[in-house]
């Protein structure tokens, strides 16, 4: 056998007999490399690890010094090497640092001093798919405005909420309660062509830029008798200034229609509006949501019904952070009381999805609602990828998936998930 030693004597043998033996003489046979190892098994241990074992080999007459791992992502048409020698006798090895839902085959040679053994036989496994999982939330504020509360109740028990008003101040008619529809705002204003109003204020943390305010918004009629009355949601400085951003209705004895206003002013009252958008197409819905993205000072979008209908990146708004956030009914008319109705307030800290820690090869992100309908889609760049989501009403019912090269979905987060502007999302 390789690398044994033998000893060896002689004696002579005539017709009287066998001599004593001669001196004894020994020598070792040469080493040969190792034979292969034998039982190698490959086991996927998370989305970026697989464990290798295997059995040792007859290590050929000299002690085994190491093993040389081998690799290969396309079947064992190529092998590349992973480790030269392990420079150890453990017959376990752990493969770290994988892309997820990927194959990899590998074989194992022994190694002693005299050479490298042939490969042993090959073991594959796929890695499992990652899992994308929410670590900051992008939710700032919310109250979906569907409890049944009267208004004593809710004076009592305001939450996140301040009522106040002209109407307060005035001693004007004002109405709020609260009931499967939403929160219902009235006023009357004290003599035709005088207005008074009424409002549910909330103020917003200092999120990061840009923030994103929404509530879904009711108008009472398409038409009233005299005067007019508007109901929607303000974006306002916290500052002793009367600076806003208003999404919402106007109803007049005409008709009811959407607009878009940046106002600014002094600590009293607005002395400034500025029409950016508005819509004064008969018969539009009573109910419409508007959302409003803005940092305060050049950048801002306002969506309605979940379409864009005003974008600037210079436009000067003069607001400092944090935001006061207004959901307000205020009329001219003396004859009635007039309801907005408000539902779904929330607030968030972006007006995007990111997903972070996105293994190499993975080249898209994808939000997918529960009938496969892509809702957002974008790129992987440096291991991140940024979804535009601001026109959405949230929560999203969705899933997060991360495709590699031939579509294949190497990440996802575990099911359907609520989803939020502002959410960041990381892949482990």
């Amino acid at each position: 056998m390789p690398g044994t030693t033998y000893g060896y004597r002689v004696s002579t043998i005539n017709s009287a007999g066998t001599s004593p033996p001669s001196n004894t003489a020994s020598a070792t046979t040469l080493a040969v490399a190792p034979s292969a190892p034998t039982g190698l098994t490959a086991t996927a241990a998370s989305s970026s690890q697989i464990n290798l074992s295997w059995t040792a080999p007859n290590n050929g007459g000299s002690a085994i010094i190491g093993y040389m791992i081998e690799r290969s992502t396309n079947g064992g048409s190529i092998w590349t090497t992973l480790v030269a020698n392990t420079g150890s006798t453990a017959t376990t090895y752990s493969n770290v640092g994988l892309s997820p839902s990927t194959t990899y085959a590998y074989r194992v040679s022994a190694i002693n001093s005299v050479g490298t053994s042939p490969p042993s036989n090959t073991a594959s496994a796929t890695t499992n798919t990652g899992t994308v999982s929410l670590v900051t939330p992008g939710l700032v504020a919310s109250d979906p405005l569907n409890k049944t509360a009267t208004q004593q109740q809710l004076t009592a028990n305001p939450g996140i909420w301040t009522f106040d008003g002209s109407a307060k101040a005035g001693g004007f008619p004002f109405f709020f309660n609260e009931d499967a529809q939403g929160l219902h705002i009235g006023v009357k204003a004290p003599k035709a062509g005088n207005w008074s109003g009424f409002y549910a204020s909330t103020q917003s943390s200092t999120a990061p830029f840009p923030t994103l305010f929404h509530a879904l918004v009711t108008a009472p009629s398409r038409t009233i008798p005299a005067n007019d009355f508007n109901a929607g949601i303000y974006v306002q400085t916290a500052q002793p200034f009367i600076n806003y951003v208003f999404c919402g209705e106007s109803t007049s004895t005409t008709l009811t229609y959407w607009s878009v206003v940046l106002a600014s002013g002094n600590a009293n009252q607005a002395t400034k509006t500025t029409t950016l958008y508005t819509d004064p197409a008969p018969n539009q819905p009573l109910t419409r949501d508007c959302t409003i993205v803005t940092n305060g000072q050049n950048y801002l979008e306002v969506f309605i019904d979940q379409k864009l209908v005003y974008q600037s990146t210079s436009l000067k708004q003069n607001m400092t952070t944090p935001f006061i956030f207004f959901l307000e009914s205020q009329t001219s008319n003396a004859a009635q009381v007039l309801y907005g109705v408000f539902r779904n307030f929330y607030a968030t800290s972006g007006e995007s999805v990111v997903v972070n820690g996105i293994p190499a090869g993975a080249t898209t992100v994808q939000i997918v609602d529960p009938t496969g309908a892509v809702l957002a889609t974008a790129s992987v760049s440096s291991g991140t990828a940024t979804l535009p989501v601001g026109q959405f009403a949230y929560p999203l019912k969705a899933k997060i998936i991360v495709y590699g090269s031939g579509n294949k979905v190497v990440a996802s987060t575990s099911g359907v998930v609520s989803i939020y502007a502002g959410d960041v999302y990381s892949v482990h």
